[in-house]
């Protein structure tokens, strides 16, 4: 058996949408949930009634009834058997129904006849367009709820389907590195990547999410995926000189300067060009937290760096002790372990 599911609207002014996929050969459930304009279940007995007429012939050969299933939550459900459609160019559909004792045209729409492939759970054919903007050097993490009708009330039964996304260098391109899918909640499904992977990837490529089952695979979302940003390279070991000064006040640097003052020990006021001469600001706009400083014995992991525009740099180091150097020293830049 296959099933299908679909969410009517009841406006009394205009009939709703309602157009769905049938496989031909196979007995077919249609599941449908009535609701109000503000989204609240119908909880009344609408007595509806399907018409078909086929679109070959232009009659209509088909009634069908849609008994109430459960009038609280304003469900009704129809059963068509194996061969009771069989235009292979569809039918145009009409449901009927009872609103407050008056006969009213529900909805509207066609039904197209496809290949039977069996049992199916799946959603419509739908396909949700969702673009996404990720960040180099940044883990991605997306929440996706997924549903088994175009109108978002009838949640995907992920017991029955399995979720998976796939990011492509170009839309119907080649598959460049998959989502991690992992169920949240029962009908919510999270995809990560890590930075890593985040950084391999170009800064424009199209991505998938498909739903696979008993039912075949259909496709649920897709869009373009823009990247921004920039990656940092990460910290290159460097040995340079600078000469090392221990003032009682906070002085500024001079040039090719640390300045390791006994009232701030935990910040070590760096000058952007080393002793040599050197332009290393390069190197010191790279460093981060957790990255580390040697100077004699003594080596300091960076909590904070902060440019200067006189043209040097306030470090916060810790721990909070001056190394037992002094003079023209060379300094250890290493990246964290």
């Amino acid at each position: 058996m296959s099933t299908i599911t679909g969410t009517v609207y009841v406006n009394p002014i205009e009939p709703g949408p309602l157009s769905m996929r049938m496989p031909t050969g196979v007995e077919t459930r249609l599941n449908l949930t009535f609701l109000d304009q503000l989204s609240r279940p119908i909880s009344t007995d609408l007595l509806a009634q399907i018409e078909l007429t086929s679109r070959s012939r232009a009659n209509t050969p088909v009634w069908m009834a849609v008994p109430a299933t459960d009038i609280v939550n304003g469900k009704a459900t129809a059963v068509f058997a194996a061969n009771t459609l069989t235009d292979p160019n569809g039918y145009r559909l009409r449901l009927y129904g009872s609103v407050n004792g008056e006969g009213m045209l529900l909805a509207t729409g066609v039904v197209t006849l496809t290949e039977a492939i069996g049992r199916t759970d799946m959603p419509l054919d739908v396909i949700d367009s969702i673009d996404l903007t990720l960040e180099y050097d940044k883990p991605a993490l997306l929440d996706i709820t997924v549903w088994s009708d175009a109108s978002g009330s009838v949640p995907l039964d992920l017991t029955v389907a399995t979720i998976s996304a796939t990011i492509f260098d170009k839309k119907g391109g080649s598959g460049i590195m998959p989502f991690t899918v992992t169920p949240t909640a029962a009908n919510v499904v999270q995809l990560t990547l890590a930075a890593e992977q985040v950084n391999q990837l170009p800064p424009a490529c199209w991505w998938s999410l498909v739903a696979s089952g008993t039912g075949g695979i259909i496709t649920l979302a897709e869009g373009n995926i823009t990247i921004s940003g920039s990656i940092d390279l990460p910290l290159v070991t460097t040995t340079d000189s600078w000469d090392y000064v221990k003032p009682a006040t906070a002085d500024d640097p001079l040039t090719g300067q640390i300045v390791h003052c006994s009232i701030a020990q935990n910040v070590l006021r760096i000058s952007a060009l080393s002793q040599p001469g050197t332009d290393q600001m390069a190197l010191l706009n790279q460093l981060v937290p957790s990255d580390r400083i040697t100077i004699g014995a003594t080596t300091w992991t960076i909590i904070l760096t902060r440019y200067n525009d006189a043209g040097w740099f306030d470090v916060i180091v810790s721990p909070i002790a001056q190394d037992a150097a002094t003079g023209v020293v060379p300094v250890l830049f290493e990246a964290a372990l």
